[in-house]
């Protein structure tokens, strides 16, 4: 609940751990009025009065006064049931009170009746903190002294500083006098310059700052964080709350170099390979994170040849990843639910059942469980993606001459027949079988974030080397499914990090193509996932918003590289990935 809240006849502050709090401006006009506010999270609340036959009124203007509307009714009697109550623990509220009539005799009555709360008046002390702030038609400076000592005042001026300064709560100044901006783009350097130099004298003075007619909007919001201003005014509470009180978690800090310790080996045998990376959820705005994160280039950034892809499912304008996954390996819209199946439910030969035919070795390697739904879109056949125990039996059955992925939990009691598992990635080396299988967790991998370490990039390395050591065309499937699982959960700071971690895996296989010049690599995803923007950013970090938790409907890249990287370039549906890699196959048997 609300830790931070200031009343100046405004209530402001409420604090979330942050070096700001959320202002409601003129609170009165909310259709619930302080409550709005409170729940929301504001740690100030802003309350215009009037003095009107002996009556604290509520309203801007004497035509506005409604008689049920009194200061008492709105915001005294409310605060009095948070104080009481123990469903509210602990806050630190300040009420911002707007005097719009005489100071003196507009005082007299307001002192009168807060006194009727001492519960209010005397909680600077406890877990429950209200401090009332005077605003508006205040009295003369050199009176704050003559007030009591629950009463303070919200200072106007930086050129002359009161006597009693103790007395002084915060600065409050118009926005307009230091910048004409709209809340729209950015700040210019002047203006920054000019609204920084003002915040750091009154900060100077040891007092809080407020500017009032500021923007109202998320980039406003965004941009007065970053200045070091205590009070952010909004008339949008429960919007400017939500957007201020998740913004560390949106929060990505760039860094210098996040590269991969693992490097290819020479090339001992020259082979054709087709090798398709999916990052699953990677759209281009995921694409522009990982790169916006890093201040050295990716690994992305050197491929020249470029293309878009359209996602939709058969039945639907949003795929999943089952019919997302089938398009890439059958090159057939599919139903979403559906794997390896048309939309009439018929079977569907994959582009590994071509590569096999073709003599290739086929393998997978993913941060999903194998019985995921990109993955086992290359060696099932089934109706849901989530009848494990039926895509089991497809890969217990399938020619895949290596997989390492999660899912273990899925196989506890399989005895494989012709198949080693072993236990570590660094056995895969030494692995003279024709078929190896590897698993690094019993479900799906952890996030990069939560611990993964170099898994993806080292079970790249080891897949490579353990296929090119066959001296046979091979066609191989990476994917780095927490792309998709951190726009799920929007994760911006994992999302970053996957996309930096899936670059180690492409630079490896880039090097890879680079010394085996046969190999086509084809970079793209089955979908966009979490409606991801970066709207805003600084030198040193940037933010990622997302506007969903789903997948949708955005077309994703598509990057080529290698030997006819320039038959991928344009706008395309996603089945003629498919196309692409069989007519490869069928020239370069």
């Amino acid at each position: 609940m609300n830790k931070f809240i200031v009343f100046l006849f405004l209530i402001s502050g409420l604090s979330f751990g942050q070096d700001f709090s959320v202002h409601s401006h003129n609170d009165y006009a909310q259709d619930v009025p302080f409550w709005k506010a409170f729940s929301a999270g504001c740690g100030s609340i802003e309350a215009d009065i009037i003095l009107q036959n002996g009556k604290l009124m509520v309203a801007h203007n004497v035509p506005d006064i409604k008689a049920v509307n009194t200061f008492e009714n709105l915001y005294l009697k409310p605060l009095q049931v948070i104080m009481n109550s123990e469903l509210y623990e602990a806050f630190d509220l300040q009420i911002l009170i707007d005097l719009k009539t005489a100071a003196e005799p507009t005082m007299k009555v307001l002192m009168t009746q807060l006194e009727k709360y001492p519960e209010l008046i005397n909680s600077n002390n406890t877990a429950k903190a209200i401090s009332f702030v005077i605003s508006g038609n205040r009295p003369d400076a050199e009176q704050y002294g003559n007030y009591p000592s629950y009463i303070n005042f919200d200072y106007k001026k930086v050129d002359a500083w009161p006597v009693n300064m103790d007395k002084v709560a915060l600065v409050s100044l118009p926005f307009y006098k230091y910048t004409r901006w709209n809340g729209k783009g950015r700040l210019t350097s002047g203006d920054e310059k000019n609204l920084k130099t003002v915040i750091d004298q009154i900060h100077a003075k040891g007092k809080k700052v407020r500017f009032w007619a500021t923007p109202d909007s998320k980039t406003a919001w965004f941009t007065l964080s970053t200045l070091g201003i205590d009070f952010i005014n909004t008339d949008e509470p429960f919007r400017c709350n939500a957007y201020l009180e998740t913004l560390s978690d949106r929060l990505v800090e760039i860094v210098e170099n996040d590269e991969s310790k693992f490097k290819m080996a020479s090339a001992k045998f020259q082979q054709p390979a087709v090798i398709l990376m999916v990052g699953d959820g990677t759209g281009l705005a995921q694409i522009s994170a990982g790169i916006l994160s890093q201040r050295a280039p990716l690994n992305l950034s050197r491929i020249k040849s470029l293309g878009l892809i359209k996602t939709a499912s058969a039945d639907d304008f949003t795929t999943d990843s089952a019919a997302g996954g089938t398009a890439l390996a059958t090159g057939k819209k599919t139903n979403n639910r559906y794997i390896g199946l048309d939309a009439d439910g018929r079977e569907l030969k994959t582009i590994f059942d071509a590569a096999e035919a073709a003599n290739y070795s086929t393998g997978i390697v993913t941060t999903d469980a194998i019985t995921g739904a990109t993955p086992s879109s290359f060696y099932a056949h089934v109706a849901d993606r989530d009848s494990s125990e039926n895509i089991g039996d497809y890969l217990k059955k399938s020619k895949l001459d290596i997989f390492v992925a999660g899912g273990k939990k899925s196989f506890k009691n399989t005895t494989w027949e012709n198949r080693e598992i072993v236990k570590d990635l660094s056995e895969i080396a030494n692995m003279a079988d024709d078929r190896v299988g590897f698993f690094g967790a019993d479900g799906g991998m952890p996030f990069i974030t939560e611990g993964r370490g170099d898994y993806l990039p080292q079970a790249t390395m080891e897949a490579l080397n353990f296929l090119e050591k066959k001296n046979k065309p091979f066609a191989l499937l990476i994917e780095n499914g927490h792309i998709d699982g951190s726009g799920h959960a929007n994760k911006a700071k994992a999302l970053a990090a996957e996309v930096r971690d899936f670059d180690k895996a492409i630079g490896l296989v880039m090097d890879y193509v680079d010394s085996h010049p046969e190999t086509l690599l084809i970079i793209t995803a089955d979908h966009e996932t979490g409606g991801v923007t970066l709207p805003h950013g600084t030198k040193n970090e940037m933010e990622i918003q997302f506007h969903s938790n789903d997948h949708t409907g955005i077309l994703v890249p598509l990057f080529a590289y290698g030997k006819g990287a320039e038959k991928l370039q344009g706008i395309y549906e996603n089945t003629e990935v498919y196309d692409r890699m069989l007519e490869y196959i069928k020239a370069n048997k």
